[in-house]
């Protein structure tokens, strides 16, 4: 086998195997710089490489304010992977895309949202397959959420867990989700 072949990137796609084309990058407003610095990992996809620098400085000096040792953090999600997971599925059918319409807007789509919906469906299906899963920002380019993909990051700490357990004692360290919604409580109150 040729070394080159080796090196060569991986071809990125959804878990259905639908790989990720140009005219996908493009819908979703991603250009050459923000793909090659999200392959070289300088940045994830939405941030420019010095926006992730400061994010990641910000997140090392909190952690470093509250003497965190031991953190672990991790990006996830479709910023780092380009497609979300299994959870986040793209709408398959018009009815999906409608109601998916209507749930953005909280009220009944009109005839002329629905149009203008039916035209930006038909420009994203016309690409080379649609993935099942939602690629970066292509709900709210189909105007189907209202803001940008997020950005998912996994914390791991066994100082965070053992500040859990000190101020909620029923939370036990192998009930994951209760140590999360603790973590986020202490974090935002």
């Amino acid at each position: 086998m040729e070394i080159a072949t080796q090196l060569a990137p991986a071809p990125i796609a959804d878990d259905s195997g639908i790989r990720l084309t140009v005219s996908h990058v493009e819908f979703v407003g991603l250009d050459g710089r923000g793909i090659a610095d999200w392959r070289a990992r300088r940045a994830p996809l939405g941030m420019s490489a010095y926006q992730y620098r400061l994010f990641c400085r910000s997140l090392f000096l909190a952690a470093q304010a509250d003497r965190m040792k031991d953190l672990d953090a991790r990006l996830k999600g479709s910023a780092a992977a380009f497609y979300s997971g299994r959870h986040k599925s793209l709408p398959m059918t018009w009815s999906e895309f409608v109601n998916s319409l209507a749930q953005a807007l909280g009220r009944t789509p009109t005839p002329s949202e629905v149009h203008q919906l039916s035209e930006r469906v038909q420009r994203f299906q016309s690409f080379q397959g649609q993935p099942r899963r939602c690629p970066f920002d292509s709900m709210l380019k189909l105007q189907l959420h209202t803001d940008r993909s997020d950005y998912d990051i996994q914390l791991s700490s066994k100082e965070i867990e053992s500040l859990v357990v000190q101020k909620k004692p029923e939370a036990k360290p192998r009930d994951a989700r209760a140590v999360r919604a603790e973590v986020v409580n202490l974090i935002l109150g």
